[in-house]
């Protein structure tokens, strides 16, 4: 029996794109080649070259898609009350549903990645009802960030999941909606912490499947993960492998650079970053634990007007209920 075919969706600019093609390529040497792959690139701002440069990396059984969602995002967009906070790549993943009505099924990975396993494999995985499977944020294992997550967001900070690998259940996506939930709330609150991310474990709270860490191994910390078990890794909050050769796990995005179309870009890239501004980037974790106590202890948070509103609302009810008794003569 043929195994389905496994759609994958990236995101990304014309200025990350040298590096995404590593995590393309490192998803791309690590297929079964029994089975087909359909990679889709959603971008707004790609150029021809590098166009040509990315389908360069298709195989027999990897075919690359290059999706301009340019229009998309303009749609999107013009139904936000925030314009331009927002950069286009947050709303990537959320058109995947929408956009690709073909598919009931379909994985989104983040594209500071390198990829060490079949995601085949990670297809695969049973969703059943839940709208996406998912591993739990890391980060959220810090005191400020699990702080935001359960006063901001009303969220278990063991049950925030990363939105930078997901295996989406796309057919229930349409059904209940998530792009016109995502609407309301956006109209409703701005986050300024982790952005869509947010919105998605709101709209998926108590809906997910969470998913094993080896396929979601985010550069915070040594994972004590068997080498031959380590399936995805994820640059995410941490300096980068392109500019720190001594980041965490950096010799996975090292070993598949090298065979990259954009090899000598990623390399120049290297060769330029200087300590100052590694120095800055190793700052940016600070700032985000600020935002996240910021947010925590804000008054008019998400989480704070959601309870008042919802109180309100109550007291609308008995108001109703009461002035119902009185014109009954009760």
């Amino acid at each position: 029996m043929n195994k389905p075919l496994v759609p994958i969706f990236f995101g990304f600019d014309e200025r990350f794109a040298k590096f995404a093609s590593v995590a393309m390529l490192s998803l791309i040497e690590h297929t079964d080649p029994k089975r087909n792959y359909r990679i889709h690139v959603l971008h707004t701002d790609l150029t021809k070259e590098t166009i040509d440069k990315i389908i360069s990396m298709e195989r027999r059984n990897v075919s690359i898609c290059i999706n301009d969602v340019s229009k998309d995002i303009e749609e999107l967009v013009s139904h936000l009350p925030v314009r331009d906070y927002y950069s286009p790549s947050t709303y990537y993943r959320l058109l995947i549903a929408d956009k690709f009505p073909l598919y009931n099924k379909a994985l989104y990975i983040d594209s500071d990645t390198a990829i060490l396993q079949d995601v085949g494999k990670l297809y695969d995985i049973n969703l059943h009802h839940h709208l996406v499977g998912a591993v739990p944020e890391a980060v959220m294992r810090l005191e400020e960030p699990a702080l935001y997550s359960k006063r901001c967001l009303g969220i278990n900070n063991k049950r925030y999941f990363n939105a930078g690998v997901l295996v989406i259940n796309s057919k229930k996506w349409r059904e209940v909606k998530v792009m016109h939930q995502f609407i309301d709330l956006v109209h409703f609150y701005t986050f300024h912490v982790a952005q869509d991310q947010d919105y998605l474990n709101i709209i998926c709270k108590d809906d997910v499947k969470y998913i094993s860490r080896s396929w979601n191994m985010e550069c915070i910390k040594d994972w004590k993960i068997a080498e031959k078990k380590r399936c995805l890794i994820h640059y995410a909050f941490a300096p980068k492998p392109w500019h720190d050769i001594q980041a965490l796990y950096s010799q996975y995005f090292w070993d598949v650079a090298f065979r990259s179309p954009f090899y000598m870009d990623i390399k120049s890239v290297y060769a330029s970053f200087t300590f100052e501004e590694l120095a800055k980037e190793k700052r940016v974790a600070l700032t985000v634990f600020e935002a996240c106590l910021q947010e925590a202890n804000n008054p008019d948070n998400y989480l704070n007007l959601i309870q008042r509103r919802n109180e309100e609302k109550e007291d609308s009810e008995e108001v109703v209920d009461e002035a119902g008794m009185i014109a009954a003569g009760v």
